[in-house]
């Protein structure tokens, strides 16, 4: 910019500080003033972007250099020989936040496998396959038939394998039955281009989690030093656990291991569920 153009007092701001406001100032006049007030709520209460307030000193720099990027006038840099070499780090963090992108569909044909007997998961797809075929009432059915067989107890909606049931149902229902998504499907073997926008969606909703699980740990983390710059020997007591004589002949099911556990049937689990109570009543 020419000598003669500029304000007069006009001030400048320090180096790091300079390079700031032509950034912001040259991103406020190609997107308005829109784009400056997404400034002023995203870094409210900055001191380096305390420049955009009018009784900011530096303010009517900030103001001179939007009208110069507006006029299309050159710039003079002779205020800061550096400015050339900042870093493009300063122009990514100006830029606005990016929008969540567009959920993609779930896949209609997958689902998390819970830990499960092979003897469990056998019924519970042989199960899932019938009610997909005879409809609801054969589920309710068969539920009010087999209250008593532990076996079934996934047809329970309370129960933790119950989601997983359900969606084998959904799954074999979309086999059986047509509908609109077989057309949609028809259409995504025909058209490579609406598979490759599909495609697209779910790999910037996938960054967009990674990103998402990246903040999440790294605040994890903070938490964590934070719990362990606690004193812990700073403490009060507040009540006691005593152990008597008779705990120690207290007849109690042996520990088991996680994997057996998860291997176990449902009605393993019952039964052994049902020895343990039988020994709580004895020990008491």
């Amino acid at each position: 910019m020419a000598a003669d153009d500029k304000p007069a007092g006009l001030i400048y701001p320090p180096i790091d500080i300079k390079a700031i406001v032509d950034k912001t100032a040259e991103h406020v006049a190609k997107s308005g003033t829109a784009f400056e007030q997404l400034i002023r709520e995203k870094y409210e209460g900055n001191d380096k972007f305390s420049f955009i307030y009018p009784n900011d000193p530096y303010f009517a720099y900030y103001e001179h250099m939007v009208d110069q990027h507006k006029s299309g006038k050159p710039i003079d840099d002779q205020a800061d020989e550096h400015s050339n070499n900042v870093s493009d780090v300063v122009a990514d963090k100006l830029e606005s936040e990016q929008p969540v992108p567009e959920r993609p569909d779930e896949f209609q044909f997958s689902s998390s496998l819970p830990a499960v007997s092979a003897q469990d998961l056998d019924v519970i797809k042989l199960t899932a396959q019938y009610v997909a075929c005879n409809g609801r009432e054969f589920m309710t059915s068969l539920a009010r038939r087999e209250a008593n067989n532990y076996q079934f107890d996934f047809l329970l909606p309370q129960h933790s394998l119950f989601a997983y049931f359900h969606s084998l149902v959904t799954q074999y229902s979309f086999v059986l039955y047509p509908s609109d998504a077989q057309s949609e499907i028809a259409q995504n073997t025909s058209d490579k281009y609406k598979v490759l926008e599909r495609a697209k969606r779910r790999m910037e909703w996938t960054a967009y989690e990674e990103d998402e699980r990246k903040q999440k740990a790294e605040q994890t983390e903070q938490e964590k030093q934070a719990f362990l710059s606690i004193d812990w020997h700073d403490f009060v007591v507040v009540g006691t656990v005593e152990f008597v004589e008779e705990d120690e002949f207290a007849e109690l099911p042996p520990p088991m291991l996680l994997q057996d556990l998860k291997s176990m049937s449902l009605e393993d689990k019952h039964k052994a569920a049902g020895r343990s109570e039988s020994a709580d009543v004895r020990a008491q």
